[in-house]
């Protein structure tokens, strides 16, 4: 399906204290799934943070991927500039959820108005640990009605 993206936010480690083992282990589930499916797969950095995780890193190697960095919570620009086509499909996963996932969702809708939205929320993670960052329910209340909750790609 190459009219579906995977949007891989912020899985830096050192930086980002969410980005920890468990949902390293859940976004590489993701890749994986995505890989086989033959999804665009795009990781996008945080500007001067630390490098996106070595196991992370492996996996994309699998296959094909597009990197690109944002200077903000909102990457919405960024994932423009990084694709050369319309998606059908957006599926959202990394850390914080509530913060550069959510807002880089709002941004990526402003150029791709037409593109369906999906938060992997068993791939993301906050580093708050409160139930509204880290529940279905608590972040059903969080984010816009046009983004549908998954938990796979499938």
């Amino acid at each position: 399906m190459k009219n579906d993206v995977l949007v891989i936010i912020d899985m830096q480690p050192q930086t980002f204290e969410a980005a920890n083992k468990y949902t390293v282990k859940m976004v590489n589930r993701r890749i994986r799934e995505a890989q086989q499916k033959d999804f665009t797969i795009l990781l996008v950095e945080f500007a001067n943070a630390a490098k996106t995780a070595p196991a992370i890193l492996k996996q994309l190697r699998q296959g094909d991927y597009i990197k690109t960095t944002k200077n903000k919570n909102n990457g919405g620009r960024d994932i423009k500039e990084a694709l050369d086509f319309v998606p059908d499909n957006f599926y959202f996963c990394g850390v914080n959820t509530l913060a550069c996932v959510r807002d880089s969702i709002i941004g990526t809708k402003r150029f791709f108005k037409n593109s369906n939205y999906f938060m992997l929320t068993d791939a993301c993670n906050s580093d708050c640990g409160c139930d509204r960052c880290s529940t279905d329910a608590g972040i059903r209340k969080e984010v816009p009605k046009y983004v549908k909750l998954k938990r796979d790609l499938l």
